[in-house]
């Protein structure tokens, strides 16, 4: 099978999932984290809360879509860019702008803003939660 209808299904299932999410329970920013990082040790990993920013995306609230996670709306707006390119590329049997796409330096910039913004959202839940709010979001409650 095609790697590029791989990554169509893997965009895809990104944007899928918290739509299903979305009319499975209306009150899914009040459930329990599924991420094991957050059950375990009661603070967010640096994926944490994509899921629920998408589903308050796909509701219209982009401020509540940001306050989840910052990365949030450019991961709906990142898939469904990759799932166009991705098809283009598929149905036309060529390949666009692989220079830019695999980037090494592009990928470290990413990975870095990425873990610049995990270590501020991070010192600010330790800021401003106590000890039981953390462990009230972990499996040790």
């Amino acid at each position: 099978m095609d790697k590029r209808l791989w990554g169509i299904a893997g965009a895809s299932a990104v944007l899928f999932v918290p739509f299903v999410l979305l009319h499975a329970d209306p009150y899914i920013e009040h459930a329990q984290s599924l991420c094991p990082h957050m059950l375990l040790t009661g603070l967010p990993c640096p994926g944490c809360g994509i899921t629920k920013s998408l589903v308050c995306l796909y509701r219209g609230d982009l401020s509540a879509s940001f306050g989840y996670h910052a990365f949030g709306p450019f991961v709906a707006l990142g898939c469904m860019v990759a799932i166009a390119w991705l098809a283009a590329e598929h149905i036309t049997g060529r390949r666009y702008l692989r220079g830019l796409v695999y980037n090494v330096r592009l990928a470290w910039a990413g990975a870095a803003l990425l873990a610049s913004y995990h270590v501020v959202r991070l010192a600010d839940l330790l800021w401003h939660a106590s000890l039981n709010d953390i462990l009230v979001a972990s499996i040790w409650r």
